[in-house]
């Protein structure tokens, strides 16, 4: 059984709709969950959370929540703008939660906010913290309950760049200290992939893939997640036999021109669009009958407008539907 199971939900936000989301998270994963904005990701942690009427089922640790309030579901939840209460300062934001609670752990207190080393902090109004102090202060909120389950809302986005990669360790260092299981959301590839070794690509409220990082980064299963990706020269699979109805990609750096063909296994005629120099490489636009292609190489020989053969391997080729 696994730890979270949400199965077949819907959920409208004026005019926006989740639409048939099923997912399923293991004790103690740190699941990320990549989008454009405006893909439904914040929706469906507010979905989990309580915060909206919801069509489907959600279960935690074997306890069906789909119709609890927010405060008796113990999710933990962090936004990217903190929503921190600007009234109090930092101790009292950070103990807001615990009227909730029958029994509040101070030992556990004590260590979180060590952990977090904002012990300097506690007497001071939110208004004088930087971003990374608010946002550890929101966590700190989030996780004052002992949480089953804690909701990251695009944390490192108001975290100031210069401290981005100390904070993502600090929070994989989070993850680890206190087992906890988490639920990411981020249009940010890279911290997906630093975080999580499962990912789930959701889009136009629908979860269009779901399964290993480096298997989705590598291998998306439809032209839409390639897309999003940012998998350059997806072609359609008819234009060469290969076998295979769909689309597939090529990276610009597996291409070959040349002006007649030689040993690769498929070429494309086309003609150099357009040629730039850039970090001691060569990118070129070749324009084609279906459209434009993209190389990368550190020599070209040939002019703008000039015909050529783009030319590439099987085993550099990625198929999708």
């Amino acid at each position: 059984m696994s730890f979270l199971s949400i199965k077949n939900l819907y959920c409208n936000v004026g005019s926006f709709e989740l639409k048939n989301i099923n997912l399923d998270m293991e004790k103690g994963e740190f699941l990320s969950i990549i989008g454009k904005s405006g893909s439904g990701k914040t929706v469906l942690l507010e979905s989990i959370a309580g915060l909206h009427k919801i069509k489907g089922r959600i279960e935690l640790d074997g306890r069906d929540i789909t119709n609890l309030e927010p405060q008796k579901r113990n999710i933990g939840i962090v936004y990217q703008d903190y929503m921190l209460f600007p009234n109090m300062n930092v101790r009292k934001n950070i103990l807001y939660p615990t009227q909730f609670k029958r029994n509040f752990n101070k030992k556990f207190f004590d260590e979180l906010i060590g952990f977090l080393d904002i012990n300097s902090i506690m007497d001071r109004d939110i208004k004088n913290l930087s971003g990374g102090e608010k946002q550890k202060v929101a966590i700190a909120r989030a996780l004052i309950s002992e949480p089953k389950l804690l909701l990251l809302d695009e944390p490192l986005n108001a975290v100031d760049f210069t401290f981005k990669v100390s904070f993502m360790n600090f929070l994989k260092e989070l993850h680890r200290k206190y087992e906890l299981t988490v639920l990411y959301v981020t249009h940010n590839f890279k911290e997906a992939m630093f975080f999580s070794n499962r990912c789930v690509v959701m889009l136009n409220g629908q979860i269009k893939q779901a399964g290993s990082t480096l298997e989705l980064f590598k291998k998306p299963k439809t032209k839409e997640v390639a897309e999003f990706l940012g998998f350059k020269n997806i072609i359609a699979s008819k234009l060469i036999n290969v076998g295979h109805k769909g689309f597939f990609s090529v990276a610009p750096e597996n291409i070959s021109i040349t002006k007649t063909k030689n040993a690769k296994e498929f070429y494309i005629k086309a003609v150099v669009n357009d040629i730039v120099l850039f970090n001691g490489y060569y990118r070129i636009a070749l324009k084609t009958k279906d459209g434009m292609l993209h190389a990368k190489s550190k020599d070209f020989n040939f002019s703008e407008g000039e015909q050529v053969f783009v030319g590439f391997d099987k085993k550099d080729m990625v198929f999708f539907e």
